[in-house]
């Protein structure tokens, strides 16, 4: 190869190692804008997010800070830049942050809860996200910090709505059973000592009664969400209870009871219940004489739209045609129509094959 090929061949070659740079730096100019974008893009969140934001190193050295951060707790920037993680955190959760860094460094991530002391002092409450990162070729600890004072406000608020609420319950309760362990013990004074203006059968009545309704109540107090009672099962149990209270033999009555899912209040709870011990009673008294047998239907239903329906029905000997049940002045009645006043509801009662009482009421 004479001399002018071999500098055609180096010409070549260094023409190749200029396309080579010349692309290379094409590609590192992209690579460098792209980065520059993604970096402003990251300082706009990180400058305008709604939470704080804070880079510090393991030893608490705060790196830099967003503005929501160091306004939200009284400090200008530069303030804020001259602090320590030990002076930010407010109180005990001081003596935690060893802990998780350690925690940190270990797994990556934490959230925890903590609190910030403001530059006036006060203390706010907050739940800090925290990750492990890289800043300016070192390792660091980036935290989102959001603020949950008002939070904590309503967990507060809940928390001594439900204490309240839970010593009204105990203290009605209490005085719900005084005043039945009262009258029943009464009671019991003048079955035992009758005299011409009790009747020991109408004592043994109330008695039963008051048993009944003291059944109930304890297991419609012992709800914990007492504006949502779940009241098929305490039903159910309250039926049986009666079956029980009046000796009944379950081999000639029977009960057959159709109770759906029905999630009502204290006082509608209360009310139906007590509507289940006049008219169960009144059939296991009245319905079924001198051995007869039969059942007892109990229902209760309700809609969407808030409308329910109680049904008690026997098919026993029924009641008079001629008893005028809206104007009955017997207790058991005068408790019956109490009940459903209570419930702002209607009832209608039908005689034909037994007796059936239909309850309506939102």
């Amino acid at each position: 190869m004479d001399g002018k090929d071999a500098h055609k061949k180096e010409t070549a070659e260094l023409q190749q190692r200029i396309q080579k740079l010349e692309a290379r730096q094409a590609f590192l100019e992209t690579e460098l804008q792209a980065a520059t974008e993604s970096e402003h893009r990251y300082r706009t969140i990180f400058e305008n997010a709604n939470d704080g934001i804070i880079i510090h190193d393991l030893d608490g050295k705060i790196y830099d800070v967003n503005p929501t951060m160091f306004r939200r707790l009284g400090y200008t920037r530069a303030e804020f830049l001259k602090m320590n993680l030990q002076e930010l955190v407010a109180g005990s959760f001081g003596e935690k942050i060893g802990l998780r860094i350690q925690r940190l460094e270990k797994e990556g991530v934490a959230l925890f809860e903590s609190a910030d002391r403001r530059k006036d002092g006060t203390v706010m409450p907050v739940e800090v996200s925290a990750r492990l990162i890289e800043y300016d070729g070192k390792n660091a600890i980036q935290s989102v910090v959001r603020d949950i004072h008002k939070r904590r406000l309503a967990e507060n608020l809940i928390q001594n709505c439900r204490r309240e609420r839970d010593l009204l319950m105990r203290e009605i309760k209490q005085r719900a059973s005084l005043l039945i362990d009262i009258y029943a013990a009464g009671l019991e004074q003048l079955r035992d000592r009758p005299s011409p203006e009790t009747s020991a059968l109408r004592i043994e009545r109330q008695i039963r009664r008051l048993k009944a309704l003291a059944f109930a109540l304890e297991r419609i107090y012992r709800h914990a969400n007492v504006q949502e009672i779940d009241s098929a099962p305490v039903f159910k149990r309250l039926a049986t209870f009666l079956l029980t209270l009046y000796a009944a033999d379950v081999r000639l009555i029977k009960v057959d009871l159709d109770l759906r899912p029905v999630f009502l209040d204290v006082q509608r709870s209360a009310a139906c219940a007590q509507l289940l011990i006049e008219l169960v009673s009144n059939a296991l008294q009245h319905a079924f004489p001198d051995g007869r047998s039969g059942t007892i239907r109990i229902q209760l239903s309700g809609d969407p739209n808030g409308h329910y329906r109680l049904v008690v029905k026997d098919d026993g000997r029924g009641i008079p045609q001629s008893m005028d049940i809206r104007k009955a002045a017997s207790l058991g009645m005068f408790l019956v129509r109490e009940s459903v006043r209570q419930l702002e509801g209607r009832f209608t009662v039908r005689r034909s094959r037994g007796t059936e009482f239909v309850i309506r009421f939102r």
